[in-house]
């Protein structure tokens, strides 16, 4: 019954905009000199960055409630699923997205169902890999597990097809804003 000091991980996330913030090696530091001042003696630290799933080129073909306009819902869905996938910001009580939790195809279709204006889902595909996105400031070293890229649909056919992605403890899905298409049917 005795407790025994292990090791200790901490997954530094700074407060910086962007859709995946990454910690600078100034706050890396500090984070680490400060928690070390904290710990037992025989406790192992560990200080890293998040590992960042991309959820990209995502399309979503969606049927419109009456009375809203295509423009009003591509712009509301897209926020709308940025929002909900920002590691600080997102995840179902817009506490921060949980590193590690599975991603299932139905928690796409289910954020984009919680927007005003969504009548019906009709289909929704993305898809996932650990690759910083085109043109970005900051790059990041992924894990080789996400070097290949997934697609995220709800009917799979072949082997790189899921209906789920399993994240690793460290892991946390981001959307990458600039390759996602709203297709709106039945709206004006």
């Amino acid at each position: 019954d005795a407790l025994v000091p292990g090791a200790l991980s901490v997954i530094v996330v700074p407060d910086a905009p962007g859709p995946y913030p990454l910690p600078t090696t100034g706050e890396m530091t500090a984070v680490a000199a400060y928690l070390d001042t904290l710990r037992l003696i025989t406790t192992e630290l560990h200080v890293t960055t998040p590992m960042y799933l991309r959820l990209h080129d995502l399309e979503v073909v969606l049927r419109a409630a009456p009375g809203y306009s295509q423009t009003l819902l591509r712009e509301t869905v897209a926020d709308a699923l940025t929002r909900r996938f920002h590691v600080l910001t997102g995840g179902p009580e817009g506490t921060g997205t949980p590193f590690g939790a599975g991603l299932h195809h139905a928690d796409l279709v289910a954020a984009v169902m919680r927007v005003p204006g969504v009548d019906r889902v009709e289909n929704l595909t993305c898809l996932a890999d650990g690759r910083t996105p085109d043109g970005a400031d900051t790059a990041h070293l992924w894990r080789i597990e996400r070097r290949r890229t997934v697609r995220l649909t709800n009917c799979p056919k072949t082997e790189f097809d899921f209906d789920r992605l399993t994240l690793l403890p460290d892991e946390v899905p981001f959307l990458d804003p600039s390759t996602l298409i709203v297709t709106v049917v039945g709206a004006p």
